[in-house]
Formats: C-alpha cells, structure tokens, sequence
C-alpha cells in the first residue's frame, strides 16, 4: 500500500468512529465524489442533481462499512457509488412519464393537478339531504300519501 492509501485508509478508520471527520472526509473528496458521478452521467453533476446527493451518501456508506480487508478504499467507494447510482437509475425508469398529482401544472398557472382534480365542495351535506328526502317520500308513501 503507498502513503496516500495509508493516509486515506488511517482518515476512513477515523472517520468510522467521529461523524465530523466523515463530513471533512466527505467535503474532502467532493471532487472524487463528483466525477465518479460524472462518470455515470456522461456528463458534470449540478448541485441540484439527486444523483450527487446519492453519490454523497454512497460515499458515507463506503466510509461506514470499509474494513481493510476489502482492499483499497477509493475503489471500494467508486463500486458503491456507481452500484447505488444504478439502483436509483432503474427505480427512476420505472416512473417516467407518470404524472406526479403534487407537480406544478405550468409556469403561468398556479397549483397542481391535485388541486384542479380537487372538488372543494362538501357532499356529505348532499347525501344526508338525499337520503331526509328518500325516507321522507317512503314514509308518505307508507301513510297512504301518494304523490299526485
């Protein structure tokens, strides 16, 4: 093993037993966690991308269940994080082109679909009238009164 895997091997144990130093280490290897992300992408990860956040906490997984016996840590983390990106990519697949109900339905209209689906009106008043009505016209019925 060369020094720098020693020295990443030493942060890692480290960071196993002290969340800060697992958020340095993180913040450390950002770039490493970003291109690794690039990789899978085909191309660089905005901030806004869920697959960087997942390629993050892939990383922090790596750094929890290292242990020296796997082998070098980057390469151990670099699997992780493109095996977690995978995973995320075909749960994605299976829901595109479905409708979220929670979605905006366009930059010039206000709420979402599960508003304009929404009826505001309360219909438990209806049907406790309907059903008044229903009983009222089978007791005249039942008193003789037959409508005219």
């Amino acid at each position: 093993m060369s020094r720098a895997e020693h020295d990443i091997v030493r942060q890692v144990l480290a960071a196993q037993e002290d969340v800060y130093a697992a958020d340095r280490l993180i913040e450390q290897y950002l770039p490493y966690i970003r291109a690794e992300t690039a990789k899978f992408l085909q191309r660089p990860p905005a901030d806004s991308d869920d697959e960087l956040s997942i390629a993050m906490i892939a990383f922090h997984e790596a750094i929890c269940g290292y242990d020296k016996g796997r082998g070098a840590f980057l390469p151990y983390a670099a699997t992780l994080i493109r095996s977690r990106l995978i995973d995320y990519d075909r749960k994605e697949r299976r829901h595109r082109g479905s409708l979220s109900l929670d979605e905006r339905r366009g930059e010039d209209e206000d709420g979402t679909l599960l508003d304009t689906l929404s009826d505001p009106s309360d219909h438990s008043n209806d049907l406790i009238l309907r059903e008044a009505t229903a009983h009222e016209i089978v007791r005249h019925r039942a008193d003789g009164d037959q409508p005219s």
